[in-house]
């Protein structure tokens, strides 16, 4: 549950689903949240609501969570960011910290209101004890619920309908008195941190703000082992194991490269968009299709391994041998690996410079 502020131009490292750490590499985000760590400064407050700072210690170890509450009944009261700039009908996904209750009075919740064209919302009340969500709408809404130790990270993402030009974020003391309907009531304190709000379609890791927008770059390994060659001519398997944290709308697809300095050649390991299924290709080929793995859904690991043998390439993934083999009308001498246009979780990757055979293959890619 503890998340760490890394330097730039160092790898990131997510330790969260795997004890031994994947390599955490993402496309560029930003949150345009102004305030995302105080929600009684750099929000509008609508109704009143009780607003309580530096309650409890926040997923980051410090004491900056925030608590809002409905103490009286008879309105909505919220904290709330107004009057968001955004194109029509984009993809947006919203994501904040809730402390986990033992219990609570009513539930709290949060909101999206499109504007400017046909009017859009969705509401989702929000329960902090047993980390699920309600969700009133007249949109369609993926929310995703992380378990943070003591807190749940819920993300949801809503794609406009109706030609809107502005958005509203807003965050309710109370949304509702039975958990599936929009009411007011006297509430408990909900205690939130690390508000986050992001165009695409999934939500990307918690990018800090304090009275401005900020952008996180694309996060690129470029040129490992440049000079020598990782392997070459006729004998080697390439093994990883991976998954890939979202699908987003606006790319054309990412991959990881084996390549040479000049990118003459090239084996690219290409996750499709939109379709969910990985493709290993021939980059001196024409990008030749060598195989076609399917199930390459987000948060899905995937252990894949690609055989040279010769001229003959081979591929297995999760303990089985995909498709027929690869007849490749060229020799490879492969120098560097190029991570770019990426959003992956990188939990292994080997070079072996043999042709190991097929149950050694089938070992090692078994889940």
């Amino acid at each position: 549950g503890l998340i760490e502020t890394v330097g730039s131009g160092e790898p990131r490292i997510d330790y969260k689903d795997d004890s031994k750490g994947a390599l955490l590499l993402e496309p560029s985000r930003s949150n345009v949240i102004l305030q995302s760590q105080d929600i009684t400064t750099g929000w509008s407050k609508g109704n009143a609501p009780t607003l309580t700072s530096n309650i409890a210690v926040a997923p980051d170890g410090t004491m900056t969570a925030d608590g809002i509450q409905s103490e009286t009944d008879g309105t909505f009261r919220t904290v709330r960011q107004l009057s968001i700039s955004v194109s029509a009908n984009s993809t947006f996904t919203n994501s904040y910290f809730v402390k986990k209750e033992t219990s609570e009075i009513n539930y709290g919740g949060f909101g999206f209101v499109f504007s400017g064209g046909t009017g859009k919302v969705l509401y989702g009340i929000v329960n902090s004890v047993n980390g699920t969500v309600t969700h009133d709408t007249n949109l369609t809404a993926t929310t995703k619920v992380e378990d943070y130790g003591s807190y749940w990270r819920i993300s949801s993402t809503v794609t406009d309908t109706g030609s809107n030009t502005s958005l509203g974020i807003y965050y309710y003391g109370t949304l509702s008195i039975n958990g599936t309907s929009l009411s007011t009531g006297v509430g408990s304190v909900r205690t939130i941190w690390g508000m986050q709000l992001e165009q695409g379609s999934y939500a990307t890791s918690y990018i800090p703000t304090s009275g401005s927008a900020v952008t996180r770059s694309s996060e690129e390994g470029i040129d490992g082992g440049a000079g020598t060659p990782i392997f070459s001519n006729t004998s080697a398997v390439w093994f990883i194991d991976l998954e890939r944290i979202g699908i987003d709308t606006d790319s054309a697809g990412s991959a990881i490269a084996l390549r040479n300095s000049s990118f003459s050649q090239q084996i690219r390991l290409h996750f499709d968009f939109p379709a969910q299924y990985i493709r290993f290709r021939d980059g001196v080929n024409g990008y030749a299709t060598i195989s076609t793995i399917t199930g390459a859904n987000p948060n899905v690991r995937k252990k894949l391994a690609l055989r040279i043998n010769g001229s003959t390439l081979s591929t297995f993934s999760n303990g089985n041998k995909i498709g027929n083999d690869y007849t490749a009308p060229n020799a490879f001498n492969l120098e560097e690996i190029d991570f770019s246009s990426i959003g992956f979780k990188i939990h292994d990757m080997r070079f072996y410079n043999t042709a190991l055979t097929d149950q050694e293959l089938i070992n090692l890619t078994t889940i």
